[in-house]
């Protein structure tokens, strides 16, 4: 559970570094969408402690209290280092709880002109974006119309 973790370190390669890892401080505050979206802290410590809530985080969703709280507690714990070796789709997460380290290798997702999504995947992002129900069937029908709509 997230309230038995005692810190989170995420290894990057250089250049994700300079988008997403760093300075700690800068990105530890997230405040706006952007820059949460561009904060490997934030998305780490949401995934770890609101599993299920990620997405609609980093889409503009604000967390519930006891949500919020639990992320801000592993936001506070968590830092970015430089690692050269790792290559730059991947990083390393480390998280240490119950005095022990667990490490995972974690591959940056598909969705950038390098690794572009396949048309499956880019249906899977939209229906998460606006939601599998008929109002996201409404949304898709309406972007969908004006998409084929020629301009003028």
């Amino acid at each position: 559970p997230p309230e038995v973790i005692e810190s989170v370190e995420i290894a990057l390669h250089p250049r994700a570094h300079a988008i997403v890892g760093g300075p700690d401080d800068t990105k530890r505050s997230a405040a706006t969408l952007v820059e949460r979206q561009f904060s490997a802290h934030y998305c780490a410590a949401v995934a770890l402690g609101a599993p299920g809530h990620l997405a609609a985080a980093l889409l503009g969703g604000e967390l519930d209290s006891p949500v919020a709280r639990t992320v801000d507690s592993i936001l506070k714990s968590t830092s970015a280092i430089v690692d050269a070796a790792l290559p730059l789709d991947g990083c390393r997460l480390t998280v240490r709880a119950g005095s022990r380290d667990h490490v995972s290798t974690v591959e940056v997702p598909q969705g950038d002109p390098v690794r572009p999504l396949d048309e499956e995947a880019r249906r899977r992002k939209w229906r998460t974006a606006v939601g599998d129900d008929a109002e996201g069937d409404r949304i898709a029908a309406n972007v969908s119309r004006l998409l084929k709509t020629p301009s003028a």
